[in-house]
Formats: structure tokens, sequence, C-alpha cells
């Protein structure tokens, strides 16, 4: 009777992804797809899947794939690719011995709009072998909602979705923030939104209706006037700066809001999803870096990936925007409340109402980051 190679496993989300281990074997299968959480709080880990060993594709027939809409794919390393930011769906795809990550990279990210396999190979670089394990990939994939493939082969077993352990949805009540009632901004009337893009675009109107003035600029370059923001040319200093048209913020941008006292929120698309949060009030609440901290101490990878997507603004559907507006148009009412807590805080919140999402995530204050807000801290001004 010949003997069945034990194929590659898959892993739930954990804090920090990890490698499979399996037991020993005398052949090495191809290597294929690791779920791992993206760094976020609170992502818990499950046992091993075990998917189907079959060949996902056939290779006599052309294969069309789509890169699921606002799906972000960054190089990890040199051997492993990330696709999704979302800790439950992120996940880190070992690139197979005949293709490189960043050519497996630009292959996923040549199937935004749809592309068949051959071409997207063709333009990566990725040659007849490559191809081949590509395929299995990509089988994977699709069985995890990240690709869409109009050539159906044999799928593996999806994964439950893993929530993360500190998370909450709109069925359930928040829990208690660790962040002190009085961090939050003085009332909200005047708002600058820096960057461009959809969550730009879709803020305006409504926050001009809620009676306050706001004024927009592009995301600025690295030249940084200290006596001149970008967020302050005249006039009076808004009261709230949001942020927008980039995953990650660039440190020099932060560094500046935090240092010169301007409270400011984050708001950005990932994975066809829209995040609100976290607000940051300088020296009393989580700051921008304090959550690249705590990712980067579950994930040393984070760095380099944060980098990638400074700049980077993926799309998301109208009803997750019109739904992070509403939130946002709540958290500045909050403000003007004597009473009103904002939710977001020292928090996140990911939205999409076509999947009946409502999540809110708290990030802690790390010891190190010089914003002040962990605890026995003094902020660096």
């Amino acid at each position: 009777m010949t003997p069945v190679t034990p194929p590659t496993p898959l892993t739930a989300p954990a804090d920090a992804p990890r490698r499979a281990t399996e037991p020993p074997r005398a052949t090495e299968p191809p290597r294929g797809v690791v779920i791992a959480a993206p760094a976020e709080v609170g992502a818990t880990a499950t046992g091993p899947v075990r998917p189907d060993t079959s060949s996902p594709l056939g290779t006599s027939s052309p294969i069309r794939a789509t890169l699921r809409p606002g799906t972000v794919v960054v190089v990890r390393d040199g051997r492993s690719v990330q696709v999704g930011l979302a800790p439950d769906r992120a996940v880190v795809v070992d690139a197979p011995a005949a293709v490189d990550a960043r050519r497996l990279a630009a292959l996923l990210t040549g199937l935004e709009g749809g592309a068949d396999l051959d071409s997207a190979a063709r333009r990566a670089g990725i040659d007849a072998t490559g191809r081949t394990a590509v395929a299995r990939i990509l089988a994977r994939l699709a069985d995890l909602g990240h690709v869409h493939l109009d050539a159906p082969g044999p799928s593996a077993p999806a994964l439950a979705p893993s929530t993360p352990a500190r998370s909450t949805s709109a069925r359930s009540t928040p829990a208690p923030s660790a962040t002190p009632a009085r961090a939050r901004p003085a009332p909200v009337r005047r708002v600058h939104i820096l960057g461009s893009g959809q969550v730009s675009e879709v803020l305006r109107g409504p926050l001009s209706v809620n009676g306050c003035r706001v004024s927009t600029g592009p995301t600025p370059g690295l030249a940084l006037d200290a006596e001149r923001p970008p967020w302050h040319r005249r006039g009076q200093p808004p009261d709230l700066v949001i942020l927008t048209g980039t995953v990650s913020v660039d440190p020099v941008i932060t560094t500046a809001l935090s240092r010169g006292g301007q409270a400011h929120m984050h708001v950005y698309c990932r994975d066809g999803r829209v995040v609100v949060g976290p607000t940051v009030v300088p020296g009393l609440s989580t700051c921008l870096r304090c959550t690249d901290l705590f990712r980067a101490r579950r994930d040393p990878r984070w760095p380099f990936v944060a980098a990638q997507l400074i700049g980077h603004s993926p799309d998301a559907g109208v009803p997750a925007l019109t739904a992070a507006a509403a939130l946002v148009l709540a958290e500045v009412a909050a403000t003007r409340e004597p009473t009103g807590r904002m939710q977001t805080v020292g928090a996140s919140v990911e939205i999409n109402p076509a999947e009946g999402l409502w999540r809110r995530i708290e990030w802690p204050a790390v010891e190190g980051c010089d914003c002040g807000a962990a605890p026995g801290a003094h902020p660096l001004s």
C-alpha cells in the first residue's frame, strides 16, 4: 500500500504568525498556506486543520482568479507573503521553492480586478513549475475567501473564523475601557481631514452638516515645519485631526501630532472593512505608536509590514463607509456632551454591515512609548 504524505497543515490565527509543525516524513510536500493573526489584540489559536491532499486545480484549462476587493498583499520576508490584515482573515503564505516572496506578492496583487493565472504568472516572472505551485496556493486562498476562482477545483475544508478575545460585537456590551473617562478631546467644532480617498470624501459632508467647520488637505511628506504643521495653516487650530488615506500612518506625522498636543483619530479601510480609531488624546490615551509597538511585540515582522502600508488605501463598500461615517459623527457628538464617552479613545471599531460586523478592540498603552499614556510614564515633549 502506497503511503500517503501528510498535507501541509493550516493553523488558526494566533497572537503572532506561527509556522505549523508537522510529524517527520520522508517526502516534503509542497509548501502551502499558514493562517496567522496580523498582530492584532487578543487573537487566539485553535488546532490545525488538514486540507484535502488532491491537486486543487487542474492545469489543462485556463484558470481565472480575482483577488477579493480591498484585500492587501504585503511581503513579510524573503520566503513569505501576508494576504489580508484583519485578525480573522489574515493569512501568511509560504512561497514555494520555485517562487520568491516578491514575485508571489506581485502575482497576487495582479489578480485585482481578475486575471488568468498564465498571464499573471508571466507578468510576475513565474515559470511553469512555479505556476503549478501557485495554483495550489490559489485554491486554498479561494477556500478562505481571499480569491475567487472561475475554474473551481476540489476544495479544502474552511476554517472557522477566530474572534479576538477582547473584541465585542453589536450583540454584546463593550468591555469597560482602561482609558480614563476624562481622556477625550475638547468639544469638537473644527475638524481637519488629513489625506485623500474614499474615507475623506465620505466624512467631509456629514461632518459639515453636523455643525463642524471642516478643512481638508493631502497627506504631507516628510518635511514638516513644527511652527506651521500641515493641519493648521491659518486661524484657530482644529479640535480634531482625522487621519485618512493610509492603513499605516507615517511616524513623522503621528510624532508631530502627539508632541503638539493635537487630538487625532485614525480612520482607514482594510479587507473591505472600515476601521475607526483609535482616537488619540496626547498624554492621556493610547497613541498610534503604542499600537505599532504592541503589534511588533507579537509579530516581529510587523514593522516591515507596516512600512509597506504607509500611503496604501484599499477600497471599501458604501455600506461600510456610511456606517463608519455615522460612528465618527457619534464620536464627535460625544465630545460635546458633559457625560459623553467616546468608544474609540484607546480602541478601534471595525465595521462592515455586509458581514454583520461591528467589533471593538481595545489597545493598551505600552511602556517604553514616549507618549506618556502608560501608567507612571511621562510624555516626551
